[in-house]
């Protein structure tokens, strides 16, 4: 797009001030014994900082620990100060004689191993009467995302200041404590609601923030000295430039199916009693509910199975699949079963916490019935493997026999299910005998259950199986995708060459090896508009408007191109963006769709100065 244009669409738009980067700047890292519930030695912080109300102050020095906390001293080590505290309003307020504390984000934070992020705890005391902590790319244990990023500025004055970037809580599973206090046991007056202006009349001052609830990113929030209190402001910051996914692409036809329980009181009252069928039909499988019997072991062997792990299982011969003869198999703890001899992998979660989204991605094919069992609790039955020859057939036999289930307090509460594993003609059943209801644990009681090709695959959403099942699964497609990348940053002197990247087209005609499209630029948004009336039902539109567009005629299925943010953009611009597939009318599955296009998920784009 020249030069010229964008100027002239820019000066149509209202100029936003740019505002400051919310976060300090990064000083040098502060020693810490590790990564995971540590405490810094005490850390000068280069003057005297005043608190009223706080026993032993002036304070010249701050115990920094990994869980988004510091603790006050005059140079030695803090009292009550444990790197394994996650932040609480007792905690806050502290034991009799305990140090000052101040929690920009306390909560029970880690080094995740988050892909393209880089874990840090800095401090800067370069600028006089200042002195600048930040935590930056922090998680909450034991998830890898997403990260989280603060700072905490004190000052000569008594004053102290909390700084934020991006801090999606939304996943998270503890509360977040901010504020700041003087310890001592000092008497809790209730908390404040930090995103406006407040004030505490005593040195405790604070907020507890839920999961999801966080609201404070990409602010600045300012504890002022007033007497024996504070008085607490807020300033809004602009955001940082970005791209955000705006709803989703058409169509997703999943080679997967699955069924996913929140919590252990659903699963039992759907599961207990009842089994799933899978017939190998072509490409994938015919599933039906029902049908299948337990049948109890009888001469098994044990599987020597540990909390959590998985071990390898060679059956007499190999198990037909859709995707091959499996020769080898995997058996995991917790209620898989994968094709294959290499370890199953659970992408964006944990071993014993179910998400559609792991099953989804996971590498290896696998059958489902994922839940945290716990095989090493005392008094816990067995997981084991037995082959019987049942007429013509050889069956394998996978039983979980009494298998405990993690609970608070613990409990005997034992679940028995059984993978029943045709060698002869790859049918595979899944039968539910009893499944447990208590949801007390605190590592969450979910179950999912399903089957998935090697990963990635569509997601077709949660079933019911019981109602809707039969259910034939299909070749995958994927949705049409639009990404962007590098954000859309203009300074007065520096723009930004942005590449929207469009991925799964479908082939113009099937066979025909090109693959045609469009690109389009808008200035204004649309609400996700059904296109059916132009039919293409269940594509959708995100821009009221196609103000640039540009064609895509790639012989791959990713195509790239480029948009260019010039200098002098004012901040807080916004266009979005959207890219749609052109195919032979009807050619797709299922017969999709009369217009023959597909389209993209849309993306918001935000210009700012950072």
């Amino acid at each position: 797009m020249p030069y010229r244009s964008i100027v002239v669409i820019v000066s149509l738009v209202l100029s936003v001030p740019a505002a400051a980067q919310c976060l300090p700047t990064a000083g040098l890292p502060v020693a810490l014994a590790n990564r995971d519930e540590a405490l810094s030695a005490p850390v000068a912080l280069g003057f005297t900082f005043p608190m009223a109300g706080a026993v032993g102050g002036p304070f010249t020095h701050a115990v920094v620990g990994t869980n988004g906390v510091v603790f006050l001293t005059t140079g030695s080590a803090a009292t009550d100060a444990s790197p394994a505290q996650h932040g609480s309003v007792a905690e806050l307020r502290g034991q009799s004689g305990a140090s000052p504390r101040l929690a920009p984000f306390w909560s029970d934070l880690w080094d995740a191993f988050f892909p393209g992020v880089d874990w840090s705890v800095t401090i800067d005391t370069a600028v006089p009467g200042r002195c600048a902590i930040v935590w930056r790319d922090c998680c909450e244990w034991p998830l890898d995302a997403p990260p989280v990023s603060f700072g905490l500025e004190l000052f000569d004055s008594g004053a102290v200041a909390f700084a934020y970037g991006a801090c999606d809580t939304g996943s998270y599973f503890l509360d977040a404590v901010v504020g700041v206090s003087v310890g001592n046991a000092i008497a809790d007056t209730g908390p404040l609601d930090l995103s406006s202006a407040a004030a505490s009349g005593t040195g405790l001052a604070y907020e507890v923030f839920a999961p999801g609830t966080f609201d404070l990113a990409y602010r600045t929030i300012s504890f002022v000295p007033a007497g024996l209190g504070y008085r607490v402001t807020t300033s809004c910051q602009q955001a940082p430039a970005s791209h955000a996914s705006v709803g989703e692409g058409c169509y997703a036809h999943s080679d997967s199916l699955y069924q996913f329980f929140a919590d252990a009181s659903a699963a039992a009252t759907a599961l207990s009693g009842q089994s799933m069928q899978l017939l190998p039909t072509g490409s994938g499988y015919t599933v039906a509910w029902g049908g299948a019997t337990f049948d109890p072991p009888s001469t098994p062997i044990v599987l020597p199975l540990t909390d959590d792990g998985e071990v390898s299982y060679v059956p007499s011969s190999p198990l037909p699949t859709p995707w091959g003869p499996a020769a080898s198999l995997r058996v995991h703890e917790n209620g898989v079963v994968s094709l294959g001899s290499a370890p199953q992998t659970f992408p964006g979660s944990v071993r014993y916490q179910p998400t559609p989204s792991a099953m989804l991605g996971a590498a290896a094919p696998a059958f489902w019935s994922w839940h945290d069992f716990r095989v090493d609790e005392p008094g816990s039955g067995l997981i084991k493997a037995e082959e019987k020859v049942v007429g013509a057939d050889t069956m394998l036999y996978l039983t979980w026999d009494a298998v405990e289930n993690y609970a608070e307090p613990e409990l005997a509460n034992p679940s028995s299910l059984q993978f029943q594993l045709n060698l002869r003609t790859g049918a595979v059943a899944i039968v539910w005998l009893t499944i447990d209801a208590d949801a007390s644990s605190q590592f969450g009681s979910a179950h999912l259950v399903g089957v998935s090709p090697a990963g990635p695959s569509p997601d077709g959403g949660s079933l019911v199986l019981a109602t809707a099942l039969p259910v034939r699964t299909t070749a995958a497609m994927f949705p049409l995708q639009l990404d962007a990348d590098p954000a859309p940053v203009s300074t007065p002197t520096a723009g930004t060459l942005v590449t929207f990247t469009t991925s799964n087209l479908s082939e113009a005609a099937p066979g025909f090896g090109v693959y045609v499209g469009v690109h389009a630029i808008g200035f204004g948004p649309a609400p996700g508009v059904d296109l059916a009336g132009f039919g293409a039902p269940n594509c959708r539109a995100y821009l009221a408007s196609l103000d640039i567009v540009t064609g895509m005629l790639p012989i791959t299925p990713t195509t790239a191109i480029t948009f260019f943010v010039p200098p002098g953009v004012p901040a807080g611009l916004e266009f979005w963006s959207q890219s749609i597939c052109l195919v032979v009318p009807q050619s797709l599955p299922n017969g999709a769709n009369a217009a023959g296009m597909t389209t993209s998920n849309g993306v918001h784009s935000i210009v700012a100065p950072f």
